[in-house]
């Protein structure tokens, strides 16, 4: 999924979620092809976790958060240039499988090429 950058800047909104007081833990980036910094801010209103940053593409950002019962989580992306795009921002969770052990290596879509994403492939997990 990517978030629609208007003016640069764009938000995105979930649902409610049943998250169960889950723990996740890993690692997003910015889609390195991407120019520019970038403003990210994360919100789950529903438990009070939040996620305030600045990066440049390709820059990884370790995470760890544990949900509440639900969430309901809001991203609001803010670009240095004024201008339109869609955001791609990769999040890698760590899964415990051995043949996946670094959250921080985007994979977008099948096969061993990471530097792009493929056709129908979704470089955001939220």
């Amino acid at each position: 999924m990517g978030i629609p950058i208007e003016n640069g800047v764009g938000r995105v909104s979930t649902a409610t979620l049943p998250t169960l007081g889950m723990t996740l833990r890993g690692c997003g980036q910015v889609y390195g092809a991407h120019t520019g910094r970038w403003s990210i801010q994360a919100r789950d209103s529903l438990g009070g976790g939040k996620l305030d940053l600045e990066v440049e593409p390709g820059e990884p950002v370790e995470f760890s958060y544990t949900t509440g019962a639900t969430s309901r989580l809001t991203v609001e992306a803010r670009w240095s240039e004024v201008r339109d795009t869609t955001l791609l921002v990769w999040i890698g969770l760590e899964t415990g499988n051995p043949r996946r052990p670094d959250a921080c290596v985007p994979v977008y879509g099948k096969g061993s090429d990471t530097s792009f994403p493929q056709p129908g492939a979704s470089p955001f997990f939220f």
